[in-house]
């Protein structure tokens, strides 16, 4: 019996860098809008500096991660972030965030239900 190995290159849409599979490059989003992949399309690299930018212009943790999650459809949430800023890095608070959001009470949800909350 043969092994098949797929030749499927992922692309990140922001940058262009090819990888050999999304685990470990791509977040795992179970909102609604990425569904269809399980995974944010836009690797962590792109999402660190989407985080770096949006800091850099606002001066503020938490208006840069929400500002992420608006452009990348993740739902926000207050909770998640302040448990999140007391154990991570600044290189590190966007991926800790997203990582945190992968859990059965924020499954499905996207910036919309931030939206409706709101």
């Amino acid at each position: 019996m043969a092994i098949e190995i797929s030749s499927e290159r992922i692309i990140c849409p922001k940058c262009g860098t090819a990888y050999s599979r999304r685990k470990g490059y791509f977040p795992v989003s179970y909102a609604e809008s990425h569904k269809g992949i399980g995974h944010v399309p836009i690797c962590k690299d792109c999402i660190d500096k989407m985080y770096s930018t949006y800091l850099s212009q606002c001066n503020d943790s938490k208006c840069a991660v929400r500002q992420v999650c608006r452009k990348l459809d993740l739902y926000w949430n207050d909770a998640v972030f302040e448990n999140v800023m007391k154990k991570s890095s600044t290189s590190t608070v966007m991926t800790q965030y997203i990582a945190k959001l992968n859990s059965v009470s924020f499954a499905g949800k996207s910036y919309d239900n931030t939206l409706l909350e709101d």
